[in-house]
């Protein structure tokens, strides 16, 4: 069953908690601290903004990846 996957089991317990809080400090630890640049080339000129070129870009790949899965599925 799929729900007992992503739990971690029949409930939520301490497996499920560790997953969801992974999985949140894995997607947020990169835009907070950076990426590392082991070059130590300055990339200033080179940065774009989150808000709106990569939202737009994230955005538009989900809505893809939902359609594809919509016309496989259905």
């Amino acid at each position: 069953d799929f729900v007992q996957f992503v739990w971690g089991g029949f409930s939520v317990n301490n497996a499920t908690l560790n997953r969801f809080f992974s999985a949140i400090m894995h997607l947020t630890t990169p835009h907070t601290h950076g990426s590392s640049n082991p070059l130590g080339i300055s990339s200033n000129s080179d940065k774009l903004p989150m808000h709106p070129y990569f939202i737009f870009k994230d955005l538009v790949t989900i809505l893809l990846f939902f359609l594809a899965l919509a016309i496989i599925v259905f």
